[in-house]
């Protein structure tokens, strides 16, 4: 994928939480689309909502880790 491609997940995100476990992992199509796209080299972006607490938080965070632009999530 050429670096100068700019692409956008529009929707869902979600948290798998294992509670067995004790893990989570951040998902959703529109934002699983984003970091996979990040990760073979295209500038990429999440627009959608997600929630004002700490999974919210979660999800803002493993996205910004992964290069992927949130400026335009709401959160509510």
């Amino acid at each position: 994928m050429p670096s100068a491609a700019r692409l956008a997940g529009f929707g869902d995100n979600v948290i798998d939480r294992y509670v067995d476990s004790a893990t989570m992992y951040p998902g959703g199509s529109a934002l699983n689309f984003a970091v996979h796209a990040r990760r073979r080299g295209a500038s990429t972006a999440y627009v959608g909502s997600i929630s004002e607490n700490s999974s919210g938080d979660f999800v803002m965070e493993a996205a910004r880790a992964e290069g992927v632009d949130v400026s335009r999530v709401r959160r509510y």
